[in-house]
């Protein structure tokens, strides 16, 4: 990462259900010295079932990616694994590959949960500065 212009973490969770996956999470942007918060979404569809929580890194090697991901904030991402992680116990063996590789380079692992899938997955990022949680907003 030390070669990048900017790079994003992230963290959330993803559930697999026959053909269907969903998930999402909170990232954080470093953009020189500039931080911001994203939120993301996830929906796929493939053969899977199972539930994990994960973390990516995303770097990006040029301002043209940064831009991509700052203005259009969408991403495609072909994966296929098998994983089972708990209290630092388990093993993963998993592939994941960007379809969007032109300028980003993206590091994932499962932290924690158990799931068996080959998916096709579609990633929506806005940016947040968390005032529309329903909890800060809730009623008093």
């Amino acid at each position: 990462m030390n070669q990048s212009v900017g790079h994003v973490v992230c963290t959330g969770s993803n559930s697999y259900l026959f053909a269907l996956s969903t998930g999402g999470g909170v990232c954080l942007l470093t953009d020189g010295g500039h931080k911001s918060y994203y939120r993301f979404a996830t929906a796929g569809a493939g053969a899977g079932i199972g539930w994990k929580q994960v973390a990516f890194v995303q770097a990006f090697m040029n301002r043209d990616a940064l831009k991509r991901f700052k203005e259009a904030g969408y991403e495609g991402q072909a994966q296929a694994e098998a994983s089972a992680k708990y209290e630092e116990k388990g093993d993963q063996a998993s592939a994941n590959q960007s379809v969007d590789i032109k300028g980003v380079k993206t590091y994932q692992v499962n932290l924690m949960g158990a799931a068996a899938q080959a998916t096709v997955q579609g990633y929506k990022y806005w940016e947040t500065d968390f005032s529309e949680d329903f909890m800060q907003n809730a009623e008093k």
